[in-house]
């Protein structure tokens, strides 16, 4: 009895059908992702309510009110400044103590907060500074109260004119988000319970089940299913959650990757499993999950308001070290399938890497863009849609395509993986050449 691959009984038509229409799938994914990035905003500027003449021992009061239902998902609050005439390149600092409430139906909930802003300000225009921003909206009413303490005398020198910038989600969208969220949970979910309810059928517990069961449920965690909670009461570590969730992710795909590559180069070519290089590779993935958990904890710990504030230098070199290991290990990914197609030579073994090779690819531009965009305080959804979406197809492709099966053929004797694997390759070299 030979062991297949779903992957290995693909014909040519069948690969270039897959293909075109994975390349269809991601660009209406794209497309997508930017119609619904230029209507999900309502970015708004409202001019501060603040009599600037009203001018007291170098300190300006600046107050607003924002009115949020927990459909707008999130929220976020930037002040900017307006020189009214034209400057050079200056860099402005100033320190500010911040008060927010949170009014609700049941609480009253106040934050406040002390802390030197700087903008860089050129021709007409400064840099918005963050003044909040909260992840875990709530149906209520939020007061921004903001001192600034112009100790400097630059604001009142260049007569600058403050305004404050609202962004939030509008409610058709996130609820858009909720229902592709849970689509794709449900869908993952399902083939998941396919997977082992074949598996328990067939009684074949095979390291390929093993891994796409863990595959699978790594794609679940990485749409978030914890989101779905703040739908219904909002809590801020769910905020903080997403992001390491994502990083459990890559942690899972790319031990998935490094087993599937040296597997075939095993199989294709006898090369045995690179010890020393799994080692490495562990020193790395231990040290990766590692920090991303203390950082998870340390920014739990610090962030007990929704009022920007500046991290530790703790959390601020943690977060940098995770980041570059993360980078360091998708980098890594890319190189060793690249480098794999001049060793995997065997046909059938080489059509498992160009079946693997375009999904990993795609999966790990979404955890690039992923790690890129979670370091800054962009909030616009396009990564939303474009990896939950694309990397929940890819690794369903991935999953079902290294799904085992098999095949009756019968032997005589007991062979070794290499000339096993070229007898099958003999019988299907026509099919894909």
């Amino acid at each position: 009895m030979i062991e297949y691959l779903v992957v290995d009984r693909m014909r040519k038509k069948e690969f270039i059908v897959l293909g075109v229409t994975t390349f269809v799938i991601i660009a209406t994914t794209l497309g997508l992702s930017y119609c619904n990035t230029l209507s999900i905003l309502d970015d708004t500027a409202v001019p501060v309510i603040v009599n600037l003449n009203n001018f007291t021992n170098g300190e300006y009061l600046l107050r607003q009110n924002v009115s949020l239902s927990v459909y707008n998902q999130w929220v976020k609050l930037s002040m900017s400044l307006r020189p009214e005439n034209t400057m050079n390149r200056t860099t402005i600092t100033f320190d500010t103590r911040t008060r927010l409430s949170i009014v609700t139906d049941d609480t009253y909930d106040v934050y406040t907060s002390q802390q030197q802003m700087v903008t860089s300000c050129y021709i007409f225009s400064c840099e918005d500074m963050v003044i909040f921003s909260d992840k875990a909206v709530k149906e209520a009413s939020y007061i921004i109260s903001i001192v600034i303490i112009d100790s400097s005398g630059e604001i009142e020198r260049n007569n600058f004119e403050v305004e404050f910038n609202t962004a939030k989600a509008k409610p058709w969208s996130t609820l858009l988000s909720l229902t592709v969220t849970l689509v794709l949970i449900v869908t993952i979910l399902i083939v998941l319970i396919a997977f082992v309810i074949h598996a328990i059928v067939t009684k074949q517990w095979t390291i390929y089940v093993w891994f796409n069961a863990l595959l699978l449920l790594g794609s679940a965690l990485c749409s978030n299913p914890f989101e779905l909670i703040g739908y219904f009461e909002n809590f801020m570590w769910l905020s903080l959650l997403g992001d390491f969730l994502s990083e459990i992710y890559t942690f899972i795909l790319v031990v998935y990757i490094f087993f599937h590559i040296d597997h075939l180069k095993y199989l294709a070519i006898d090369a045995p499993y690179p010890i020393m290089q799994w080692v490495l590779r562990s020193i790395v993935l231990v040290c990766f999950f590692a920090l991303s958990i203390t950082f998870f904890f340390v920014r739990l710990l610090q962030n007990r308001s929704p009022l920007v504030s500046s991290t530790s230098n703790l959390a601020n070199d943690v977060r940098g070290v995770s980041d570059f290991l993360e980078f360091v290990l998708l980098f890594w990914v890319v190189l060793l399938i690249l480098f794999s197609f001049t060793e995997v030579t065997n046909p059938i073994n080489r059509k498992r890497l160009f079946y693997l090779a375009p999904l990993s690819f795609i999966v790990s531009v979404d955890c690039f863009l992923q790690l890129f965009l979670r370091n800054t305080t962009n909030d616009f959804p396009i990564p939303g849609f474009l990896v939950k979406i694309a990397n929940t197809y890819c690794v369903l492709l991935m999953c079902i395509g290294f799904h085992q099966i098999m095949f009756k053929h019968s032997t005589t004797k007991v062979e070794q993986p290499g000339s096993l694997y070229e007898e099958i390759d003999s019988d299907q070299s026509m099919d894909f050449n």
